[in-house]
């Protein structure tokens, strides 16, 4: 049935895996009444066989973060009658995975509590926007919400508009810029991990146990930077990802290599459980 055709995601999974391993044959595994199952059962020429989960890992979290802040690219309205100007304030996130925790709605209580303070004291509109700018970012309670990579900046002279009336309109954004780090990629792989081990899909597997962890967008793009074609040696270390329940975990971004870079592939990280042994390989896609 259509329903139960693979995705682009889950195809391109058994690509890399059947370029990477010595693979006799893969079999695709269609769910069974409510009966949760992986996606795909490889055999090994060597006579292991494996349960294969697929799952995607794009930038969702910068996506919610974002929309948060500025829902469908609109400014959101945050009421405060405590203030007498209309504020706009950005709001941005570096590793909004790793900061999901960090309740937003305090954030701009903080917030607003700053530029309350500022509001009372004797300045112009355009110096109010200069000391709101730095009392963000020295405020404690701004800071604690803040996870070390966020960043609130007033972008405009603020408007008066009377005792009560005031407001802070939002907009929000998870740049993909910033710091080149591959330690980005930790949170949102962990994250993929464990929301899959939680499912317990492989429980019935009959001998190994994999995760296949589909990058996209910016995890794509930091993957390939630091393991990818051209990419320098040593290539870092992932031992920071942890994992119990499954055998292996295959991290696999598409790339492009060969001359000029026409050739198109696969990054493949392949991490060995403990978490403490890992293989990179670039693969051609089929």
């Amino acid at each position: 049935m259509a329903e139960h055709e693979p995705r682009e995601d889950e195809r391109a999974a058994a690509d890399a895996i059947c370029a990477a391993e010595d693979v006799e044959r893969c079999e695709r595994l269609v769910p069974s009444g409510s009966v949760k199952t992986p996606d795909w059962r490889v055999f090994m020429i060597d006579g292991r066989v494996a349960d294969v989960e697929v799952t995607r890992c794009t930038d969702e979290a910068g996506v919610r973060f974002a929309q948060s802040f500025s829902p469908h690219g609109s400014a959101r309205r945050w009421s405060d009658e405590r203030l007498s100007y209309v504020w706009t304030v950005f709001a941005s996130d570096h590793t909004p995975a790793a900061n999901r925790h960090l309740p937003l709605r305090e954030l701009m209580k903080a917030v607003c509590d700053v530029l309350v303070s500022v509001e009372g004291r004797s300045y112009s509109p355009r110096q109010m926007q200069g000391a709101a700018d730095r009392a963000l970012r020295l405020d404690p309670e701004v800071m604690r919400y803040c996870g070390g990579t966020r960043f609130v900046d007033v972008v405009k002279v603020p408007q008066h508009v009377g005792s009560g009336g005031g407001e802070v309109c939002t907009y929000g954004n998870a740049p993909q810029g910033g710091r080149v780090d591959y330690r980005r990629l930790i949170p949102s792989i962990q994250e993929c991990i464990n929301a899959k081990a939680a499912n317990a899909q492989l429980d019935n597997a009959p001998d190994l146990k994999w995760l296949a962890v589909m990058l996209e967008m910016e995890p794509a793009s930091l993957l390939n930077e630091f393991f990818g074609p051209g990419s320098p040696s040593p290539h870092p270390s992932m031992d920071a990802i942890t994992f119990d329940y499954f055998h292996e975990v295959w991290v696999v971004a598409k790339s492009r290599g060969g001359d000029n870079n026409t050739e198109e592939t696969y990054t493949v990280l392949r991490l060995f459980k403990p978490g403490d042994r890992q293989e990179r390989r670039i693969v051609p896609r089929s």
